[in-house]
């Protein structure tokens, strides 16, 4: 699916059976993955009731953080990078390589600037990217 000949996100399916949430005026995106008997994870937009599903192949997922304001789905995996995906169409947007240990936190940041996720590693750095162009923010 990125051409990088990955086992991740090899199968994308988007299951739309919209439904707003009540007492809400935009739906809610942001939730937890749960994985699937088959080892792929979903992620669900409360709210909404919709799904992505993705088989990461062999790698496995440490956390999903959602951003309503780019439309943007990001996961972090056990080969060290965040992936990005559309959580309207499921389409893979890119990746942000760089941390030597595991991704155990994402968050995307201020509404001020919501293209931009921070990452904390078990290497000891925390880092901060743009998902405009997958690379590291340096302050």
């Amino acid at each position: 699916m990125d051409g990088y000949g990955e086992a991740a996100a090899v199968a994308m399916e988007l299951e739309a059976e919209a439904s707003p949430s009540r007492g809400r005026s935009s739906p809610v995106v942001s939730g937890s993955p749960s994985q699937n008997s088959d080892g792929s994870m979903s992620s669900w937009r409360l709210g909404l009731k919709n799904s992505i599903q993705t088989n990461f192949g062999d790698d496995y997922v440490f956390q999903i953080a959602s951003c309503q304001e780019i439309s943007t789905l990001a996961v972090s995996l056990s080969t060290n990078a965040l992936k990005f995906y559309s959580p309207e169409t499921g389409q893979y947007l890119g990746e942000c390589k760089g941390h030597e240990g595991t991704i155990h936190e994402i968050s995307f940041s201020a509404p001020s600037s919501p293209q931009v996720i921070c990452s904390c590693s078990s290497d000891g750095t925390v880092r901060a990217w743009d998902t405009r162009n997958f690379k590291q923010v340096v302050f």
